[in-house]
């Protein structure tokens, strides 16, 4: 409950942190899970989630498709990625109103914007991808926590 009643008090991601997490989410069981949920291995998940931490540190946006330049990442494994942590912002806008409750438990309520921490928009030919809030590697680690 604590992870919902202070969501100001997480840290920024740090070396320590990200290792942290790595090693938990390395444990064999919890690994299958993950890669059987994002169809990605637990290294491809953590270097897209920081190559992206890393962009959208010093860019609003980037065109989908990308020029990935990271060895060992390929556009189909950001396909795969960005199924799993991102949505097209319509439809997201959309869930966003259905989940909506204005009551005694709205600070408590699930949210979309921590589901997909990653906006898909239309515009002409390629496609911005832009951060929904918080930085996008801590969104990605709490959905894969909660």
């Amino acid at each position: 409950m604590a992870h919902r009643q202070f969501p100001w008090q997480e840290s920024k991601p740090t070396a320590p942190n990200i290792t942290r997490y790595y090693l938990i989410y390395g444990h064999p069981p919890l690994k299958k899970i993950i890669n059987d949920t994002t169809e990605l291995s637990l290294d491809e998940l953590f270097m897209f989630g920081t190559a992206l931490f890393g962009t959208f540190s010093h860019k609003l946006a980037i065109l989908y498709p990308p020029n990935i330049q990271v060895p060992g990442l390929s556009p189909d494994e950001l396909d795969r990625f960005l199924r799993h942590f991102s949505h097209n912002v319509h439809d997201l806008r959309t869930l966003l109103q259905n989940e909506q409750e204005m009551n005694d438990g709205f600070l408590y309520t699930y949210h979309s914007l921590r589901a997909f921490p990653l906006l898909k928009t239309v515009s002409r030919q390629r496609q911005p991808l832009l951060p929904s809030s918080n930085p996008p590697i801590l969104e990605i680690h709490k959905r894969l926590v909660l």
